[in-house]
């Protein structure tokens, strides 16, 4: 799918979502890659799907 949207994708982006094996990220993924219209768009999708979230609270 994604190469069929923005061409060539690095293997760097390809291995990292082969990397999620949670179901729900990758469906959220799924879900939210809709809306993308650009392949740097998609990359901080992913980043911001599999990266832990930090809040601190003041």
């Amino acid at each position: 799918m994604l190469q069929k949207c923005f061409g060539d994708v690095p293997e760097s982006l390809i291995n990292t979502i082969n990397k999620v094996e949670d179901m729900s990220i990758l469906e959220q993924i799924h879900l939210e890659s809709i809306s993308v219209n650009f392949l740097t768009e998609f990359s901080r999708l992913i980043q911001n799907s599999i990266s832990p979230q930090v809040y601190l609270c003041s």
